[in-house]
């Protein structure tokens, strides 16, 4: 990990960010409209990332529709399980950080789980 990473937010354990990935043009209309993005000007599907601060990728969801929030992917993609999972299991500890932009809406969803939750 970076060492002015780790002084500024030692205890981040994973950093979690929604990306758009271009698809080729459905060809049905309504597809079309559940696909596009005003934020990319395109047919796109959004998933959901995280990464530990070393850089690895330890978490990726399934693809969803554009119209999605960032905070509906949080709750449908597994992520909240997976924290779930690793506290119980001792690799996560309470107190220990999920990162994110000041986009996502999830704070109480996070700390509800004991872990701390970090917008920048």
């Amino acid at each position: 990990m970076p060492k002015e990473f780790k002084k500024d937010f030692p205890n981040t354990f994973v950093i979690i960010d929604g990306t758009e990935i271009k698809i080729q043009k459905p060809s049905s209309l309504s597809s079309q409209s559940q696909c596009y993005s005003d934020y990319k000007s395109s047919t796109t599907l959004k998933g959901l990332v995280g990464v530990d601060p070393r850089g690895s990728v330890i978490f990726a969801s399934m693809l969803f529709s554009v119209n999605i929030s960032d905070k509906e992917i949080t709750a449908q993609s597994g992520f909240l399980e997976l924290l779930k999972k690793l506290l119980e299991t001792g690799y996560l500890k309470e107190g220990d950080g999920v990162m994110a932009d000041k986009g996502f809406l999830i704070h109480e969803m996070i700390e509800k789980l004991g872990v701390v939750f970090k917008s920048v």
